[in-house]
């Protein structure tokens, strides 16, 4: 082998040595930098990376926007982001991580609490003018800008609670943006129930509100325990039947005529429904109604009249459509906008 030959042979296996040195390196760079870390953890908490297999989380792991974390009963975990922020996670909580903007000036967060609760301390970086920081549970959205808050949400009950220790809190309605919002202040509560626009509340009727939830959750879990000892697959997660019988007395004078009698008249209204969740984002609900006066009726055989009954509302509902905050009820339902003064549905008849 000539020296020709030789540097030849030099120069290429250097040239593939260093591409297999510099493979590992490029694969390593690849990999986005964590913007979270788990911080504190105890008991028994689970992560979902970008949406593989749930696998125990460990103190230190890095997470990004597209992973989930989940307590277990009896367990805890702390998430630091990297702006100094930090979410504590209660037990039995699940929250899937869906924004982190926070290697710029003006910052922005978002995480889904799906179930359970959570207590938020916010940097100083989003006192910055257009920074958000933001949690969503399946029927609220609360938007913070620098402050101390804890937050939970009841599957059980499909109620988010709300409690501001420092700086202030704008809870509003997922399901509709268009109801008012609530501004909460340190040491001022919320909540908001099922589909109803957000409500201010009391310290006590906080902790009654919790208590609740705390109950019907231990509840759901040991129903779907039991579905998942029996096998069953569990397509009806909560199943509810109600009701309503209401009478009504009027008298009627308006004719203003002394020389005729008022109208006196009994009204009766009855009404009847079956609520059925099919999953934490599928909801069915059906209301029959019946409506008649007393004594309008000879006997219920010959005089029957079956105009008096008819369905009501009857409706499915369609939550976080297509991994979105985006909501549909389909079917025949009660309206309300701007608090019943364009479009609302009139208790009176």
């Amino acid at each position: 082998m000539n020296w020709y030959s030789r540097i030849s042979f030099i120069f290429f296996f250097t040239v593939i040595l260093l591409s297999l040195i510099a493979c590992p390196a490029r694969e390593t760079l690849a990999q986005p930098e964590p913007l979270a870390f788990i911080e504190l953890l105890e008991g028994t908490v689970f992560v979902s990376l970008q949406g593989a297999e749930e696998v125990p989380a460990g103190s230190g792991m890095g997470l990004q926007p597209g992973d989930v974390l989940r307590t277990s009963v009896g367990s805890s975990v702390t998430l630091r982001l990297l702006d100094g922020s930090r979410l504590e996670l209660g037990e039995d909580t699940r929250v899937d991580i869906a924004e982190l903007n926070l290697r710029t000036p003006v910052k922005s967060s978002l995480f889904k609490l799906v179930w359970g609760r959570i207590r938020a301390l916010i940097a100083d970086p989003y006192k910055t003018p257009g920074s958000e920081f933001n949690v969503e549970t399946p029927n609220a959205l609360a938007g913070v800008k620098f402050t101390i808050f804890s937050m939970g949400y009841f599957r059980s009950t499909e109620t988010t609670w709300l409690l501001v220790e420092d700086g202030t809190v704008t809870l509003k309605s997922l399901l509709y943006p268009g109801q008012p919002s609530e501004t909460l202040d340190a040491g001022q509560s919320g909540v908001t129930i099922r589909d109803n626009p957000p409500e201010r509340t009391t310290l006590g009727k906080l902790a009654q509100i919790r208590e609740e939830g705390r109950i019907g959750e231990q509840k759901l879990r040991e129903i779907q325990t039991a579905e998942k000892e029996r096998g069953a697959p569990g397509l009806l997660r909560r199943i509810s039947v109600g009701g309503q019988i209401r009478p009504r007395f009027e008298y009627d004078a308006r004719d203003f005529n002394k020389d005729t009698d008022p109208d006196t008249f009994t009204s009766l209204r009855s009404r009847v429904h079956v609520e059925a969740s099919v999953t934490d984002n599928i909801r069915a609900f059906l209301q029959l109604q019946d409506v008649r006066f007393f004594g309008e009726e000879a006997g219920p055989l010959e005089d029957f009249e079956a105009d008096h009954f008819d369905l009501h509302q009857g409706y499915l509902e369609l939550k976080d459509l297509f991994h979105q905050p985006l909501a549909a009820r389909l079917g025949r339902q009660e309206l309300s906008f701007d608090e019943e003064r364009l479009i609302g549905n009139v208790d009176f008849t």
